[in-house]
């Protein structure tokens, strides 16, 4: 029978959650990056759209700056709800990174004690070798000396 651990379906689970918890990460960070990426993309239309604007002829622009002004409150108004929205992922990407730290520190130390439990499994087995070559090693001593000393018949 080889080496068995007795953690070890603890360890299992324990690295099954660590890549739950990175896959996880992985997710928050994609949304955190697609909300900044919205954000910048609202705010670059609403400078167009300013610059627009400024460059229309002066008649047309008292009516345009009146659809822009609602218009672009309603952007900003998005825009702080997607900046809520990203600030509630990074308070979650921060409790995941400690949880992630947690677990890490947990599976190091199970592979510490796993490392450790192998080492004193192969010493043990080790020995017990030993002892076997030592047992052969004896009683091979033994048969040769009783055959050196009891006289052989012819």
């Amino acid at each position: 029978m080889g080496f068995h651990w007795s953690l070890q379906k603890l360890l299992d689970v324990t690295e099954k959650r660590e890549l739950a918890i990175k896959a996880d990460l992985y997710g928050i960070a994609r949304n955190i990056a697609r909300g900044e990426e919205e954000i910048h993309r609202r705010r670059s239309m609403l400078r167009l759209l300013l610059a627009d604007l400024a460059a229309a002829p002066p008649e047309e622009r008292l009516a345009q700056r009146d659809v822009l002004m609602r218009c672009h409150k309603a952007e900003e108004k998005i825009i702080r709800r997607l900046q809520e929205q990203i600030r509630l992922w990074q308070k979650q990407r921060e409790e995941r990174t400690a949880d992630l730290a947690k677990m890490s520190a947990k599976k190091d130390t199970l592979n510490k004690m796993r490392l450790e439990a192998r080492r004193e499994y192969q010493r043990d087995l080790d020995l017990r070798e030993q002892h076997r070559a030592d047992e052969i090693f004896q009683m091979t001593f033994v048969q040769r000396k009783q055959q050196s000393i009891t006289p052989q018949s012819a």
